[in-house]
């Protein structure tokens, strides 16, 4: 539906995106993950037409978008600071964009009331912005970039201003909504936990460059770089210190890995304590998460983290133990 062809974009001869290449499937939900600075909201204007790529092409079923300014795209755009207008109620905040559509004054109220429905705020219409709560002046941003039906809808970290409990609430509610109202969307976070949520398909970028795209599980078990790696919390990440015919030989010990990385992940999960274990180690940290305990135990390798069920014994810090990884993944650089 959507796809992007070497996009790049330049301030004053510094690259902020670098040769882009994305391809976005007709009522897919795919996110743009990433730290402060790393070109996703860039590429969100781009795309938008709010901004001109400085080489590459953004087209849509094919046709190019070069020659289309931003109003005749037909995306729905949503920010993070949501730009409604205090001085007029929920439902004029949600007919604005109609009235951009030029949708007859008649056929307004239906589509506002459908929108208003949708997003869980059925009754709101005549109320103030003044009076509402973070979580639905959120609603309200939402449905005005769903009245006109967007052929793609756009989303700048759109919940970035609410408190955690609210976002971990709504970022679920608000995909069930995208799919209700059928639409294609593109998402920009720097949460991993949000986009995990949300998105069918993550980008990662870092450095104005694409470092993966995957599914949300495939990123979580298969990352190919240390970035990406360390950018989801999975900081278990050696140096190989030689390629040996048995594998990748490491501080931890040598595993069997495709390929000759330079680095490998001892992927949490795969990490438990096993009293037969070739990697011994002190616990420096205990820390308790509900179902589980997030560990810590320092090794000569260096500081391994992992999580460890509360089901069965679990050792106290200063603790010796022994430690088995069933899952070792070779990462570039």
């Amino acid at each position: 539906m959507l796809s992007l062809h070497q996009v790049e974009h330049h301030y004053n001869g510094v690259p902020v995106l670098q040769a882009i290449d994305l391809a976005l499937a007709a009522g897919e939900i795919m996110c743009l993950l990433g730290p402060s600075g790393c070109g996703k909201t860039t590429l969100l204007r781009v795309i938008a037409g709010l901004e001109e790529g400085s080489g590459g092409d953004v087209r849509l079923e094919g046709q190019s978008l070069a020659a289309v300014p931003a109003h005749q795209r037909g995306f729905g755009l949503m920010f993070q600071d949501y730009a409604l207008f205090p001085h007029l109620t929920v439902a004029q905040n949600v007919a604005f964009g109609l009235r951009m559509q030029r949708l007859p004054a008649a056929q307004q109220p239906e589509r506002i009331q459908a929108v208003l429905r949708l997003v869980g705020l059925a009754g709101f219409d005549g109320r103030d912005i003044s009076t509402l709560s973070g979580g639905e002046k959120q609603r309200v941003a939402l449905a005005r970039s769903l009245a006109p039906q967007p052929r793609l809808l756009m989303l700048d970290e759109p919940l970035g201003a609410l408190d955690a409990l609210l976002r971990e609430r709504l970022v679920v509610e608000l995909r069930d909504i995208i799919r209700a109202a059928g639409l294609t969307a593109l998402y920009v976070t720097h949460d991993r936990q949000e986009a995990f949520a949300i998105a069918d398909r993550i980008a990662i970028m870092n450095d104005g460059r694409m470092e993966q795209l995957d599914t949300p599980e495939g990123l979580y078990m298969q990352p190919r770089t240390a970035f990406v790696a360390r950018f989801l919390g999975l900081n278990n990440v050696l140096p190989v210190q030689a390629l040996t015919p048995q594998g990748a030989r490491t501080a931890a010990g040598t595993f069997a890995v495709a390929g000759a990385p330079p680095l490998v992940l001892l992927h949490p999960d795969a990490i438990t304590l096993d009293e037969d274990g070739p990697l011994p180690g002190t616990v420096t940290e205990r820390t308790f998460q509900g179902d589980h305990y997030r560990m810590q135990v320092q090794t000569d390798a260096g500081a391994l983290r992992f999580r460890l069920s509360r089901a069965g014994v679990v050792p106290l810090v200063g603790q010796s133990v022994r430690l088995r990884c069933d899952r070792v993944i070779g990462l570039s650089g």
